[in-house]
């Protein structure tokens, strides 16, 4: 819907009145907006939203105005509010992109002829949609997945039987930043260490695998972040891998 004219007017006006490059005096264009403002009295009433930026002091002798300062307190809870705001568009408008990201690597799973093809699908839309390039499936002995790249038995201890222990146990999706020791236990000889890293219980796979996945990124995967697409992912795999080992 188009902007009310009164409105347009007065912010042009204003916009002139802060303007350097204009050869008109100050005063003269105090003067038109002052004109303005008697053509449209009811302006601010009309567009409430134009006071957000206009500084009004209250006259309150050598003491600090009252009203001066809840109008301050306000509108500085008004432009954090606004940065929220602004905050959540940006991560609903991320997170939309990567719901439609996975349902392309959905689509493209479902046209894989073999494990192999399947594994090599996931692979490949991880680097290019996600950034992801370094990705391993641990197993507690999958027939279908003993020779399958990217894949290797889950150790009876260790680092990484450490480090795996917990998403095991809870089958819940874990992230974390990586130190180099644990880094190697997960990756071992990839350089450079990957500095965070996503575990995903595969909960449909009998025996228990789990799907890893490593940024360079120590920010990628965060603890608080959410897991909701993760689980999905999780759930998209472990359909596909069961699929060709009933084959």
């Amino acid at each position: 819907m188009a902007e009310p004219r009164e409105s347009v007017v007065v912010k042009e006006a204003v916009a002139d009145a802060r303007s350097d490059d204009q050869a008109v005096s100050a005063d003269a264009k105090i003067s038109q907006l002052e004109a303005l403002l008697k053509e449209f009295p009811d302006i601010f009433e009309r567009q409430p939203e134009l006071l957000d930026n206009l500084q009004l002091h209250h006259s309150s002798g050598g003491a600090v105005s009252l009203i001066e300062r809840q109008v301050r307190q306000l509108r500085d809870s008004n432009s954090e509010m606004r940065q929220r705001l602004q905050l959540l568009l940006n991560n609903a408008r991320e997170n939309e992109q990567r719901v439609g990201m996975l349902n392309r690597l959905a689509c493209a799973m479902l046209e894989s002829g073999s494990l192999e093809a399947l594994l090599d699908t996931l692979g490949r839309h991880l680097e290019s949609d996600f950034g992801i390039g370094r990705w391993r499936l641990y197993h507690a002995g999958a027939s279908a997945l003993e020779s399958a790249a990217h894949a290797q038995r889950l150790p009876e201890s260790g680092p990484c039987r450490a480090a795996l222990e917990n998403p095991l146990r809870t089958g819940q999706v874990e992230c974390a930043a990586l130190d180099e020791s644990l880094a190697e236990a997960l990756f071992p000889q990839s350089a450079p260490p990957p500095g965070s890293v996503a575990i995903v219980p595969l909960l449909q796979m009998t025996p228990s695998t789990l799907l890893v996945l490593a940024s360079d990124d120590a920010g990628k995967f965060r603890p608080n972040a959410g897991s909701v697409l993760l689980v999905m992912l999780g759930e998209m795999l472990a359909a596909g891998i069961k699929r060709f080992a009933a084959e």
